[in-house]
């Protein structure tokens, strides 16, 4: 395990319990469905319905690190072509190595042994998840995320060229686009695990402007006292986030709440989670050194693999293994962990390494999410 964690942490830019948070929102989804196989790893916590809240922290988190970067480029080089065609090739190469693994093996599952293993798909499945334009059950958020990378220059740009870094300028326009984007795409009116962007536009851009306020306040000194407003405020955006879970809610409110009670709640995830971001990182670090566990580091690192796969191997596993719920539960989860490690070695970490050859770049994208698709 450390073998793997020494790596990602070798530079000084990298923030140990970034890696911590997607370990913990790709256990959300993980442990939401293992819920739905009748599966706890803690007898009698149901998660089922949350997954969705942790691909939404997945989105607002792959907003936050891959736009920081890029706001701290000067307006110069952010006209740079250079700058843009390496984006594009480290997008390209983070994404499609081991998604395209994931697609061929549901393909030929499907349609060359005849067996339905979680994620069917046809010859036309195949082209059209490729292509981004279908995303079958957990599929749905690559195509979402990966959309959202062709506006992540627009942002910068207009961050850095338009409006020159001004803080309240870029919070201004940010929070105008979340209004526009919430009036063209309502929510109520949106496809669960649909693959267009625009419903989920807030939760990204919620994540950016998470990345700018975060830049501004690591620039300049903190009380005690603003440090601890900052730890409440990730207490708080974690607890509130944890209690919109149904079988919570439902606990709390005496009611039953609906397993997609919340999960069209684009912008109330994005400010959460944004605020949990942010808060945590310039509090007083309890939060901070929880997440910076090397145990859920170490998630964090394969997440992008987990997320893929851990709904096939769950489909293969579940009930194959012995005992009851709780040890099969965590039979599956080592299962998914396992496939998802050697994945990481034999396809992810290969091509991230190609992606970073080039070493004028590294100063400027350091920080590379890892799922559940960046």
């Amino acid at each position: 395990m450390g073998w793997f964690l020494a790596e990602r942490g070798a530079e000084g830019s990298h923030i140990d319990s970034l890696d911590g948070l997607r370990g913990f929102a790709v256990l959300l989804v993980l442990w939401s469905h293992l819920s739905l196989f009748g599966l706890h790893p803690i007898p009698g916590v149901d998660l089922v319905g949350a997954g969705k809240y942790g691909v939404f922290l997945f989105f607002s988190l792959s907003s936050f690190l891959l736009t920081l970067p890029l706001l701290e480029r000067t307006p110069a080089q952010l006209r740079e072509p250079r700058l843009w065609l390496r984006y594009a090739l480290r997008r390209v190469l983070r994404i499609y190595p081991l998604y395209t693994v994931v697609l061929v093996f549901s393909w030929f599952t499907t349609s060359v042994l005849g067996r339905k293993i979680a994620i069917p798909l046809s010859g036309e499945d195949l082209w059209r998840h490729w292509l981004l334009l279908d995303g079958k059950k957990i599929l749905w958020a690559i195509p979402v995320e990966f959309k959202y990378y062709l506006l992540i220059p627009v942002f910068a740009v207009v961050a850095g060229v338009v409006l020159r870094g001004r803080g309240v300028w870029i919070a201004a326009v940010c929070m105008a686009a979340v209004a526009a984007s919430s009036w063209l795409w309502p929510a109520e009116a949106s496809v669960l695990e649909g693959v267009d962007l625009g419903p989920y536009l807030p939760t990204f851009l919620l994540g950016g402007l998470a990345a700018d306020l975060h830049r501004r306040l690591r620039e300049k000194p903190l009380s005690r006292p603003i440090r601890i407003g900052f730890e409440l405020v990730a207490v708080l955006s974690l607890a509130g986030s944890l209690l919109l879970i149904p079988a919570i809610a439902s606990w709390v409110s005496g009611e039953l709440v609906e397993r997609d009670r919340f999960q069209r709640s684009y912008v109330l995830f994005g400010t959460l989670w944004s605020a949990l971001l942010v808060a945590h990182l310039h509090g007083l670090g309890w939060i901070a050194r929880g997440l910076s566990l090397a145990p859920l580091r170490f998630i964090g690192v394969i997440s992008f693999g987990l997320y893929l796969w851990h709904l096939s191997v769950t489909v293969v596993t579940y009930q194959r293994l012995p005992g009851g719920p709780t040890a099969r539960a965590w039979g599956v989860g080592l299962a998914c962990i396992a496939v998802a490690t050697i994945t990481y070695l034999a396809v992810e970490r290969p091509f991230q390494r190609l992606g970073a050859l080039d070493p004028r770049t590294r100063a400027g994208d350091r920080q590379i999410p890892t799922g559940p698709c960046a």
